[in-house]
């Protein structure tokens, strides 16, 4: 899990983040391997990459913590 937030003091991102956030919708969250290349969309180098954000992968199929105990 990553965590997205312009700085607005110290160094506006906002413009930068708000131009190239795109918010995922219809999308299966099951499939690791759409949701693999979903992901590596977002290149740290490239300054005109786009940002995915949502729920890119979840695996409903595992038990949780409690549930195994």
């Amino acid at each position: 899990m990553e965590t997205l937030q312009p700085c607005v003091i110290f160094y506006n991102t906002y413009d930068f983040y708000n131009s190239r956030v795109y918010k995922i919708e219809n999308h299966d969250s099951s499939d690791f391997e759409k949701a693999y290349k979903i992901a590596k969309e977002w290149d740290y180098i490239k300054t005109d990459a786009k940002i995915p954000i949502g729920v890119i992968y979840e695996n409903t199929n595992k038990k949780t913590y409690e549930d195994r105990i």
